[in-house]
């Protein structure tokens, strides 16, 4: 049976079983090496007996959790990014490919967030770089780059990142956090596993604050100014 077949019978067997919705299509790489096995051992019982609930639980757990595997995951573009990322960041002065990276690999939400909370006069949510949680960055550390193998994560992806790591460096352990958007995966979320701490970028009232406090003292930095 071809991979098309076990794509049809399951969208038209299982997956309207499941939802009581017809007419969906599942990709080609949502389905699951085991859910085609499973397919494929059970056609006849799939097709006459319009499956028995166990099976039908099971193949949908399966469906649903690590398909995106079969797609490479998130671990190529966020090992991409921070190789890249990396070498701007230890650059003196810092080139002009920040925008251009954030752009194809963070989503767009987390760099609205950032360009607004940069904006304040004495912000304090962002106290050093958002990606890395470090203020300076040896270009020897590069090569001591450390990417996991994404995990499935609330519709999205997790990734581990270790930065620094050698002889005379700490390691610094990072959780990034991506989800699919313009049919890539991008960044959304970055937290310092080392130290147990997230910048509050998604804070509404760490915003609110920082947004207060800067609209306070904006007269004296705007005197300043020549």
């Amino acid at each position: 049976m071809s991979f098309s077949l076990i794509q049809a019978e399951i969208t038209v067997v299982i997956w309207p079983y499941l939802t009581g919705n017809t007419g969906i299509l599942i990709s080609d790489n949502v389905i699951c090496g085991q859910a085609q096995a499973i397919v494929l051992l059970n056609r006849p019982m799939l097709l006459q007996e319009k499956l028995m609930r166990p099976l039908l639980a099971f193949i949908s757990v399966l469906l649903l959790c690590s398909c995106s595997g079969s797609r490479g995951g998130s671990t190529l573009e966020v090992k991409q990014f921070y190789q890249a990322w990396i070498t701007n960041y230890a650059r003196e002065p810092q080139t002009a490919d920040a925008p251009a990276l954030l752009q194809r690999y963070v989503a767009h939400d987390l760099i609205d967030r950032l360009v607004l909370i940069n904006g304040f006069y004495e912000q304090e949510i962002v106290n050093s770089d958002y990606f890395m949680y470090v203020q300076d960055y040896a270009p020897e550390w590069i090569s001591h780059l450390r990417v996991s193998k994404a995990q499935p994560y609330l519709g999205g992806e997790k990734v581990n990142v270790q930065l620094g790591g050698s002889d005379a460096t700490a390691s610094m352990q990072l959780d990034v956090y991506t989800r699919r958007e313009e049919g890539r995966w991008k960044i959304y979320r970055v937290r310092d596993a080392t130290n147990h701490y997230e910048h509050p970028v998604y804070s509404a009232g760490a915003i609110a604050r920082a947004s207060a406090w800067s609209a306070a003292i904006a007269h004296d930095y705007e005197k300043a100014q020549p």
